[in-house]
């Protein structure tokens, strides 16, 4: 069954800490069948094609606001060209740091004092990524058609980190919005999945794995600067279809290639630092950059762990600016090299190791916990995740433990498309929600537990129904009936799975509302049943009603003078991968109430004072 409503083209766009990956579907020519899911591998500056471009842009020191001078593959050549320019990099961890970043800065802070911050340096390379995919749709596909671009149905789907809040997911939506995404009328842009959700639909579509029915799959995608784990189940398959079952909220952390660099930039510096940085003709900061970044130690570190590796045991890496005379034993520099064992990198991957190996441990515990079976597959992606070393270090970890039974039948699986597999999973969920009807998903699991308040009818059994007798909070209607207010109706559950398109009714069938419904969350499974400022449920957001529509029920006579008006609904909460979306309906024919859904990402933060409050009875 083809979606009515298709789009021309579905474009998956992973923006990476280092790299950024595009992947694209066209929809124009098939109607009955899915698109091939293309990737866009030629990009500005290279003349040989590469899959995905650095997540790099580069300013004129004194015209920065004029915008990049270069971006991607043109960053370091310019840099090279002319020592008036600034480099902006590695910005996304700058854009959400978490509280055990190595790299903290706020989103408002430049990372540089001669760069713009870090919203500009988004904001800029996106528009240079949005102007470039434009052009290669155009060229490539449109003219075949004789169709412009601005009369386009164009889906743009970004994937986010798991470490990321909701307030930066929208914020990276409203910036991706200013560099040009979703500008035209048909097109529209969205954070469709986390990284890791995005991985495990491209192992479905594309990996040649014979799963079975109830295998558990734990992917962990180990990119630039974050990794991320989503652990699923094979809910069920047939020869056209295949199901994901979330066993667990998707995790991450900030681990990743970057850091490796970064930690080789700091080996660099100590070792300058005890002889030979007189001689520079650069800041040590930036010799150290340009080693880490050069092609040599780039090919040494991704030899790392390989059995049949001619590397040796050391590096001599070339020290820009210092000549063949130049030699100091103290820092290991021979003849304008410096050797670097190594023993060295390898114990700088393996801070990065255990990161990760910790997160699987949690996950492990998870599934034993909650006596969810056998771990059957884990599934290895991102740049750091084909790493040689780290596959053979979480081999060696976990194969050790094979005699664990849930670890026994574990089998471990490199993506055939590490680096490009989540833009592409991302074009293939959308097109298996287009031809299908339905999602990869069957159930899915919220970062947090949702809610509405509305007011109860008092029950002296329940201890915050006493409280508020107590302290005299307590409404009264007509016909002597008394009411609790605050009280919380949760949805959702944080960590229990839910089917994706069920509903969750709330119905009131016999008292009246004021046309507001407040919601609210909690970072609890097991939520508290009321709200109060200290206890941990946050108001989120306002659904406003309109009931115009709704027959109103006749009243007693003895009622015709109170002040309410007696109608029936429901509340309707559906789970998506990235976000819970709320609807009011009418309890008899579904209608519609809400004037414009509610949509809360997957991690919600308090709403902002002095929302009007729902007033639910039931």
């Amino acid at each position: 069954m083809m979606d009515p409503q298709r789009p021309d083209f579905i474009v998956g766009i992973d923006v990476g800490m280092t790299c950024t990956g595009v992947a694209y579907a066209n929809l124009m020519d098939q109607e009955f069948s899915p698109p091939e899911v293309k990737l866009i591998c030629e990009w500005a500056y290279v003349l040989d094609k590469d899959c995905k471009v650095p997540t790099q842009v580069v300013y004129a020191r004194d015209d920065i606001q004029h915008g990049p001078v270069a971006w991607g593959f043109g960053s370091e050549a310019r840099l090279k060209l002319a020592d008036d320019t600034v480099s902006g990099h590695w910005f996304k961890q700058r854009f959400c740091p978490s509280s055990r970043s190595k790299m903290k800065a706020h989103a408002d802070e430049p990372i540089d004092p001669n760069l713009p911050s870090v919203d500009t340096l988004y904001e800029d390379f996106l528009a240079k990524v949005y102007g470039h995919i434009r052009g290669e749709i155009e060229n490539r596909e449109l003219v075949k058609h004789n169709r412009e671009w601005e009369s386009c149905s164009i889906n743009f789907l970004f994937s986010v980190p798991a470490t990321w809040d909701s307030t930066s997911v929208e914020h990276f939506k409203t910036l991706a919005a200013k560099a040009g995404f979703g500008r035209e009328p048909g097109h529209s842009v969205a954070a469709s999945l986390t990284e890791p959700e995005a991985v495990v639909i491209f192992t479905i579509q594309e990996e040649q794995i014979e799963f079975e029915n109830g295998d558990n799959i734990l992917i962990v995608d180990a990119g630039g600067g974050t990794t991320d784990l989503c652990l699923v189940k094979i809910d069920k398959q047939d020869r056209n279809m295949v199901s994901l079952a979330e066993l667990g909220p998707v995790v991450g952390e900030d681990a990743g290639a970057a850091y490796i660099d970064s930690a080789f930039q700091d080996l660099v510096l100590e070792a300058l630092s005890k002889g030979g940085r007189e001689r520079l003709t650069s800041p040590p900061e930036t010799v150290a950059w340009e080693m880490m970044r050069s092609s040599v130690f780039q090919d040494w570190k991704h030899s790392l762990g390989v059995t049949n590796s001619r590397k040796g045991d050391a590096l001599m890496l070339k020290i820009p600016g210092l000549g063949d005379r130049d030699t100091s034993t103290e820092s290991n520099i021979v003849r304008g090299r410096m050797s670097i064992e190594r023993s060295q990198l390898a114990r700088v991957f393996d801070e990065q190791v255990e990161e990760i190996a910790k997160m699987v441990d949690r996950l492990v515990e998870h599934m034993e916990i909650r006596r969810l079976g056998q771990l059957n597959y884990i599934i290895l992606s991102g740049g750091l995740g084909s790493s040689p070393y780290i596959q053979n270090k979480l081999k060696a970890r976990y194969g050790a433990r094979s005699s664990q039974k849930m670890l026994e039948n574990l089998v471990f699986h490199l993506s055939k498309e590490p680096r490009l597999c989540v833009c592409k999973g991302l074009v293939h969920d959308r097109l298996h929600h287009l031809y299908t009807g339905s999602s990869t998903f069957t159930r899915l699991c919220s970062q947090f537990s949702f809610g509405i308040l509305k007011d109860e009818g008092y029950d002296h059994r329940k201890a915050h129904h006493q409280a508020a007798k107590r302290e005299k909070k307590l409404k009264t209607l007509v016909g002597s009936k008394r009411l609790v207010g605050d009280c919380a109706k949760w949805l959702i559950k944080r960590r229990f799975a839910k089917n994706l398109h069920h509903r969750f009714e709330s119905s009131v069938p016999r008292w009246g509302l004021v046309g507001q419904v407040t919601i609210v969350s909690s970072i609890e499974s097991e939520p508290p049943a009321y709200f109060a400022p200290d206890n941990g449920v946050k108001k989120v957001k306002v659904l406003h009603c309109d009931y115009s529509r709704v027959e109103v029920r006749e009243r007693p006579w003895y009622r015709l003078r109170s002040n309410y008006q007696q109608v029936d609904f429901k509340i309707e909460a559906t789970v998506g991968a990235t976000e819970a979306i709320f609807n009011c309906l009418s309890l008899d024919d579904g209608l519609k109430l809400s004037r414009q859904p509610v949509r809360i990402p997957a991690q919600a933060e308090a709403m902002e004072r002095g929302c009007t409050q729902a007033a639910l009875f039931g």
